[in-house]
């Protein structure tokens, strides 16, 4: 009527070591936080090289050189940071939609999955764009006091002027954005 227990199985690791699976999975979580940590701590590195760039209203803003956690409030903006192979943290609704412009997610339905919609054009969350503490703040021609508001968030550049042709805003985002030619 004895019940026998199952013996844990263990793997030999060199000479010394053995190790169980309860054991094994420990250390790989561990290893893994350790992996976590140190790409968090490169990509602050990479972001924390500042730079001066001119924006669309003529004012030197200054920007991280390699943003990694970008905003884009325009549909212009999100269209060419996605373009440019970025994934934003956030964007702003298209114009008079629920959601992002639908040739957007046609053609970036994966970049877009873990992108949050911050609000309206012109009127974006502002709390929301607080919490996720971005590194770049990408947006269009707006009200000056919603641009005071973006600048005490983030760095805020503007990257086009109204009636501006489209290649200078897509080139002004790629200098933003550390992607220019």
């Amino acid at each position: 009527d004895r019940r026998r227990l199952p013996r844990p199985t263990t793997r030999r690791y060199g000479r010394y070591l053995k190790l169980n699976k309860e054991d094994e999975m420990l250390i790989l979580k561990m290893l893994n936080l350790l992996l976590v940590f140190f790409v968090s701590i490169s990509a602050t590195c990479f972001a924390s090289e500042i730079r001066s760039l001119m924006d669309a209203r003529g004012q030197a803003v200054k920007i991280p050189a390699n943003p990694i956690r970008v905003i884009t409030l325009s549909e212009i903006g999100l269209d060419s940071a996605l373009a440019l192979g970025i994934a934003p943290i956030a964007a702003a609704k298209g114009r008079g939609q629920k959601t992002f412009p639908q040739y957007l997610i046609e053609n970036y339905k994966n970049e877009l999955q873990n992108v949050q919609i911050t609000g309206d054009i012109g009127r974006p969350n502002l709390e929301l764009l607080f919490k996720l503490k971005p590194d770049l703040i990408l947006t269009g021609p707006t009200r000056p006091e919603t641009l005071r508001l973006l600048e005490k968030i983030a760095p805020t550049y503007v990257s086009f002027k109204r009636g501006e042709p489209w290649n200078h805003t897509f080139e002004r985002i790629s200098q933003a954005l550390g992607k220019q030619k």
